[in-house]
């Protein structure tokens, strides 16, 4: 994939320098999240890093991840695949990353930037990164100290996910085209969807409202699928939550006979299921010298707060009103929506939030390291400014 200059940053010329190496800095959590951000400080030339892992190894987790850059094809990574890249990332760096597994962090002090481990343990920091996921302890810290709790707000809705290996479907070469293609599909139907490969949508007679999304990984060798539908069974937020395969073959029964057949290889014993939450905009990112990044409140680095909050909740909530749209029922708002969908192909706006193109404008647009490192010479400008002016009011009146 070629990357626009603007956008190009060497090994030997990372876009933002450590004005101080030295400082202690603590990540909670050996996620993406965590381990993209030591990786990132370590490139910028902070030379004490520390990132907290409670499990004692960092295991795989099935399930894939998006990623792309506007104006360029979208890339699908396997989690694993990119963990691990990032994992050898930070091993790379020698000295400046250490990884601790094992290490669960149980409690965070926020005045004095310390992490308890386990516990006994405190460790003191200068910074406190937590990306410690969609269940974060420390954003439950940050909100009771603004008087508030941490509660997930259930959307009604849940997901199986589902990996298949390619050779399982050798028996079906309609279904291997699908794998071996590198496109991604999407069926929408009364009460979910199902997305399949790389967003382009199928919208058969038999695809209107749920969504089901697939799409090809590790060399064409696997193929994930998520199937949204109703929450029916309280399922809990957990990425290892059994589901019921037999559930699922009732839920799409009546659905595209391609769905049904990709459905029918899942292993009865490899059918997973998430309920799907949202989370109420948290006050702010940073408490002190703590910031929460990734999954714990969905933002970047902490000086992004000033330019990045608004944008990042307002994509957030886009999630529930782009449901609204691919789960209506079939009936004359379904018709609507879909002659609105095929009209957009010709520029008109799309009920589909995510493929419309004045929101993908919103969307990927924009260059966030450009931003943050524009927000950063300015508060160092205004810190520059406030000096100065500070100085020169202490100046005797007639100097």
């Amino acid at each position: 994939m070629s990357t626009p200059a603007s956008a190009q940053h060497s090994d030997e010329e990372p876009s933002f320098k450590a004005f101080l190496p030295h400082l202690r800095i603590a990540i909670v959590g050996a996620g993406i999240g965590g381990l993209a951000t030591a990786l990132a400080c370590a490139k910028a030339g902070f030379e004490n890093v520390t990132v907290f892992e409670s499990a004692n190894q960092i295991a795989e987790a099935p399930h894939a991840l998006g990623g792309g850059q506007y104006g360029a094809p979208l890339w699908v990574a396997h989690r694993a695949d990119l963990q691990r890249v990032l994992r050898e990332g930070c091993e790379a760096t020698g000295s400046r990353v250490t990884i601790r597994t094992g290490a669960r962090v149980t409690e965070v002090d926020f005045p004095g930037t310390r992490t308890r481990i386990g516990e006994d343990e405190w460790i003191e920091s200068d910074v406190i990164l937590a990306a410690d996921g969609v269940k974060s302890l420390t954003r439950k810290g940050l909100l009771a100290l603004h008087g508030q709790r941490d509660m997930a707000h259930e959307t009604g809705d849940a997901a199986y996910r589902i990996i298949i290996p390619r050779e399982d479907l050798a028996s079906d070469p309609e279904l291997l085209t699908y794998v071996d293609s590198s496109i991604g599909y999407r069926w929408m139907g009364p009460g979910g969807h199902i997305m399949v490969g790389f967003l382009i949508c199928d919208y058969s007679p038999f695809a209107h409202s749920h969504l089901f999304q697939a799409y090809p990984m590790k060399a064409h060798s696997l193929f994930n699928m998520v199937l949204l539908h109703p929450d029916v069974n309280n399922t809990s937020e957990s990425w290892t939550s059994k589901g019921s395969k037999d559930e699922m073959l009732e839920f799409y029964k009546s659905w595209s006979p391609i769905v049904r057949r990709f459905l029918s290889f899942v292993k009865a014993d490899e059918v997973m299921e998430w309920k799907l939450c949202d989370h109420a905009p948290l006050p702010t990112w940073i408490e002190g010298n703590v910031a929460l990044l990734g999954d714990a409140c969905h933002p970047m680095l902490p000086c992004y707060e000033g330019v990045r909050k608004d944008r990042a909740e307002k994509i957030q909530a886009s999630a529930a009103a782009t449901k609204i749209s691919l789960h209506l029922p079939d009936g004359p708002k379904q018709v609507e929506r879909d002659a609105l969908i095929r009209e957009a192909a010709k520029g008109g706006a799309n009920p589909d939030k995510w493929s419309d193109s004045e929101w993908q404008k919103f969307m990927w647009g924009t260059d966030s390291t450009k931003d943050m490192l524009a927000r950063i010479h300015e508060v160092k400008s205004g810190q520059a400014q406030a000096r100065k002016d500070s100085a020169t009011a202490r100046l005797p009146q007639n100097f």
